[in-house]
């Protein structure tokens, strides 16, 4: 099995000289291919920045990390944005959803940028929405729907694009412990019969039965659990 993920080293700190914050502090991690890999550990462990840099959305001071094959640091910033567009879908915390636009076109736009025609797009918005129990929900905005709804779109549009690499930061915390288990069942499954990676942040112990490596954060570092 091939990794999807090589960390080696990485170091990242926010702000300077006194005011300066040690995030990360010599992280190595290897994540298999077609797996689904957790992240755990208290907030300010480092658990956010370390996916952020495994998305290229932020780059490490130090230290080198290998996504899909290619290595974050040898691309131009634009090459970086072409890649993480084609092969990464994101699940942010704070769900992202753009107030403005129905729930289907919020779901299509990574489709829209990687070429897909809106009348197949808008398709495969429907066909997600009904797979999350959504389907008598096309036309609402996100301000028509429950956090959990909301957060259901969220995961539907990280999935849009069938991305190799799926990257999740709490994707059950709005979520009620029936809708959170169907959720992660239906992510694990995802990893099982498409061979994408899933990479997930959470505090929930409740998900960690759906887990094939669980890697453990605090202080910047990561740790064995005690």
């Amino acid at each position: 099995m091939e990794d999807a993920i090589v960390c080696k080293d990485i170091m990242k700190t926010y702000g300077e000289g006194s005011n300066s914050v040690q995030a990360l502090r010599g992280v190595s991690l290897t994540v298999p291919s077609g797996t689904l890999q957790l992240l755990m550990g208290p907030s300010g462990s480092g658990k956010t920045t370390l996916i952020s840099i495994m998305a290229g959305i932020l780059t490490a001071d130090s230290g080198s990390c290998s996504v899909l094959g290619t290595n974050l640091k040898e691309v131009s910033d634009k090459e970086k944005t072409q890649f993480r567009g084609k092969n990464i879908g994101f699940l942010f915390q704070a769900f992202n959803l753009i107030p403005s636009l129905t729930i289907e076109d919020n779901i299509i736009i990574p489709l829209l940028l990687n070429g897909v025609a809106r009348k197949e797009a808008i398709e495969r918005a429907k066909a997600l929405l009904a797979e999350f129990g959504l389907g008598d929900k096309v036309g609402k905005m996100p301000s028509e729907l429950s956090g959990g709804q909301e957060q259901r779109v969220a995961i539907a549009r990280a999935l849009a694009h069938t991305p190799q690499l799926i990257v999740c930061d709490e994707p059950t915390s709005f979520l009620d412990h029936h809708t959170g288990m169907k959720i992660m069942e239906l992510l694990q499954n995802m990893v099982k019969t498409s061979k994408v990676t899933l990479i997930v942040v959470t505090h929930d112990p409740r998900i960690t039965q759906f887990a094939d490596n669980i890697k453990y954060l605090d202080d910047g570092l990561i740790v064995e659990k005690s």
